[in-house]
């Protein structure tokens, strides 16, 4: 039965082509390879026309132009692929080890019309590891013991055809890529494994030679572990930092998925607007050495903002994990040389806070300053330094392109979540129905139940309205509630020229938080109806923790 519906399929085709005769398609767009290690024709495609029938994949050994099947000459490999809405196509199709090795073409039919059909056609090698020919050539391969004697069996002959490579690459990159091939060998080849290790050779010398990155990713992006698309999906700044790290790398010592790998990395590293994020390629990829640990929390981002500063000499994983340890150490040491001269100078001192206020403004300043900003966007800013102290404690995070935007407005329920994360309102987050508008499933639900169980927040006629931006005096009115509730709130006037303003249930909230410099507006005023930024959100949650301690 098999056969027989390939014979009709043949048919088809025979007669498709008859009126006219297929063309090469010039509203196709094909990328394909042969994956040596699972024997399969791996492609994607995608139509100019989006009504097409589906894609007829034909295969057979190579030619220079397009035979006629017929049921007397079948093709080795026929499969249909459908085509989506968008004309977008793709599969892979498993080769038989039972074909011979050697230099193949795969056909991809489709019709444009009832009375149309066009085909776009592409060469291909393929090896097999039971072919006698091929089995033999690799068994000189094995016994090569330089890369002159390697170059002289690929270039021997039909010996490249025969082991599934270009004859072309040989004629270009045959010494080179000989010593690649004999440095990275742990055992002896089977005909696949050559095939795969002589590709990873050629990619290697492709990316060494005068083409482009992005050119050699196009062409060897499988063996690079990579796609042209994912390549070209990064932004153009990494991409040059990427470029100039794998033109200038070492491809004798290790695979170039290894190499390619690494030098994302490092990259990734070398391209960073800001330490913060740093910090996290830093310590999602690379190890601390213990003394990492001994550091106070709110002083280990002395070590990235160091090698942020350095960031522009690594041109390895291995200068980031050096760089790493040596920053540690050399934090590690100037807060233990500083801990000494302190506990010198006795107990006659003063003391000094964590925090100080300044008599003038009655504006609470931080203390713990970053000479990097933790986000590129709030550098200068006048919630910096409070952004930093909280993102050093986990407290706020900013967007994927490394911003913390300080000037979008909060929600209610996003403030719910940065109240509660940060102040720790109740030991377990609640999970009771506390309004109407307020659903279980809503990522915001638990901070909302809580907040409403610790009566921090009571909402209006059973609604809490969690999408709406929150005022400035709510916050004041939350966060009063919640110095309340641990009995830490003193209460006391204090006036703004639009003191008459404030709605009547904040009033005591907005004088008694700003008479202990939690809050203060901008001097003179506190805009008491107008939406809280993210900014100043952070200062607030900052001046709150730094009184309650």
């Amino acid at each position: 039965m098999k056969r027989f519906l390939t014979i009709i399929v043949c048919i088809m085709l025979l007669s498709a082509t008859a009126t006219p005769l297929c063309a090469f398609a010039t509203g196709m767009e094909i990328e394909a390879f042969f994956d040596a290690t699972n024997s399969l024709f791996v492609f994607s495609g995608r139509l100019e026309y989006t009504n097409a029938s589906p894609v007829t994949v034909c295969i057979s050994p190579y030619k220079d132009d397009i035979p006629m099947f017929s049921p007397e000459s079948l093709p080795d490999v026929i499969q249909y692929f459908p085509v989506d809405a968008g004309g977008f196509f793709s599969g892979s199709i498993a080769l038989s080890n039972d074909l011979s090795s050697g230099k193949y073409n795969a056909y991809f039919y489709y019709d444009k019309s009832d009375s149309e059909r066009s085909v776009y056609s592409l060469s291909f090698h393929f090896v097999s590891d039971i072919d006698s020919e091929t089995d033999s050539i690799v068994s000189s391969i094995n016994r090569c013991t330089s890369p002159a004697e390697l170059v002289n069996i690929l270039q021997s002959g039909s010996n490249a055809e025969k082991l599934g490579i270009e004859k072309s690459l040989i004629d270009k990159y045959a010494y080179d890529a000989s010593k690649i091939i004999l440095s990275q060998k742990v055992k002896d080849f089977t005909p696949k494994s050559f095939y795969n290790a002589a590709y990873n050779a050629f990619a290697a010398c492709e990316m060494q030679s005068d083409a482009s990155v992005a050119e050699c990713i196009k062409k060897y992006g499988v063996y690079f572990g990579t796609s042209y698309n994912e390549y070209m999906s990064t932004t153009d700044e990494f991409r040059e930092v990427l470029d100039e790290l794998l033109k200038e790398a070492d491809y004798i010592s290790a695979p170039v998925s290894e190499v390619y790998s690494n030098m994302y990395l490092t990259a990734e590293v070398k391209s960073t607007l800001s330490w913060s994020y740093l910090r996290t390629v830093v310590l999602e990829n690379f190890e601390p050495i213990s003394k990492y640990y001994s550091i106070p929390e709110k002083q280990r981002y002395k070590v990235f903002s160091a090698m942020f500063d350095k960031r522009h000499e690594y041109t390895s994983p291995e200068d980031i994990q050096n760089s790493f340890d040596v920053n540690i150490q050399k934090v590690y040491d100037e807060l233990n040389s500083e801990s000494g001269k302190n506990s010198g100078k006795g107990s006659g001192s003063t003391g000094s806070g964590s925090s100080s206020i300044s008599s003038d403004k009655n504006v609470l300043i931080p203390s713990v300053i970053s000479p990097s900003p933790a986000f590129y966007d709030i550098s200068g800013h006048f919630c910096q330094d409070a952004v930093t102290a909280l993102f050093e404690s986990n407290i706020v995070s900013g967007y994927p392109d490394n911003t913390y935007k300080p000037n979008n407005y909060v929600t209610r329920a996003e403030f719910s979540k940065l109240i509660v994360s940060a102040l720790k309102t109740d030991g377990a987050l609640n999970t009771e129905a506390a309004f109407d508008d307020v659903g279980e499933n809503d990522w915001f639900s638990p901070y909302v139940y809580t907040l409403s169980k610790n009566n921090i927040i009571t909402g209006y006629n059973n609604m809490f309205y969690p999408h709406n931006n929150i005022t400035r005096e709510d916050t004041a009115l939350i966060i009063y509630r919640v110095l309340e509730s641990r009995n830490a709130i003193n209460r006391g006037a204090y006036s703004f020229e639009d003191s008459a303003l404030v709605s009547d249930y904040a009033k005591t909230a907005v004088e008694s938080i700003a008479n202990v410099g939690i809050v203060q507006g901008d001097g003179t005023s506190f805009y008491p109806k107008a939406s809280l930024t993210r900014g100043e959100a952070a200062i607030i949650i900052y001046n709150t923790l730094e009184y309650l301690k």
